[in-house]
């Protein structure tokens, strides 16, 4: 690893353990700093806030569950989603600070982290976890493959958001939400043999990602 790629590591570890330790709005970046043992003129010229850090450990955690969708049995669409949407519910749990954060801060109409920073489109690791889940599926359909890809992909990032609100207790009502979707994706998948729902979905799919950050992703086809 290069000197920048090394400051970069130790830069996120100590923010990650400061945000869980401390709090995201108590943190700064002369903390993390300091904990790390970098020169903060280092930490600026590579992060240009506690909110940039908080993107970067946002998309380790795509990464993470990308690796995860691999250890994944074979199953159904529904199934292998419904398990990789609950992975996400204890991810974002165990992240709360982070998680909370970032979007809190995407939501600010002056932000300079934007929605298309957080989703990425297509170099999504969570866009590429969802295909894994389609493609490794029992009923695995290639023609309407990249249509329930898509549309998962968005539910997800509703998914996130119902959560970010969800004050019942142990988030049960993220969980049903999730539960719902499973049996939602189990039953629409035989339906997007039909030309009229497929276009239908591949719509809304694309109406929800307009909002998301993927508008370049949802012009593509």
């Amino acid at each position: 690893m290069t000197d920048l790629q090394l400051n970069a590591h130790d830069i996120l570890s100590v923010a990650d353990d400061l945000f869980h330790t401390q709090g995201f709005a108590e943190t700064r970046l002369t903390h993390i700093a300091d904990e790390a043992g970098i020169p903060l003129e280092i930490v600026e010229r590579q992060y240009e806030d506690t909110a940039h850090i908080a993107l970067c450990l946002y998309h380790q955690l795509a990464n993470e569950s990308l690796d995860w969708v691999d250890t994944l049995p074979i199953g159904t669409i529904s199934e292998r989603y419904h398990a990789l949407l609950s992975h996400k519910l204890s991810q974002w749990q165990a992240n709360e600070e982070i998680t909370v954060a970032l979007f809190s801060t995407a939501m600010l109409p002056q932000s300079n982290i934007t929605p298309i920073a957080i989703s990425q489109g297509k170099d999504d690791p969570m866009l590429s976890a969802m295909h894994s889940v389609v493609d490794g599926a029992s009923d695995h359909v290639v023609r309407h493959a990249e249509d329930i890809t898509l549309m998962m992909y968005a539910f997800h990032f509703l998914v996130v958001i119902f959560w970010l609100y969800d004050r019942t207790d142990n988030k049960q009502a993220s969980h049903i939400f999730v539960g719902f979707l499973r049996e939602f994706i189990k039953l629409i998948r035989p339906m997007m043999v039909m030309p009229l729902v497929s276009k239908a979905m591949s719509q809304m799919a694309k109406i929800i990602m307009l909002v998301f950050g993927g508008a370049k992703l949802s012009s593509d086809k």
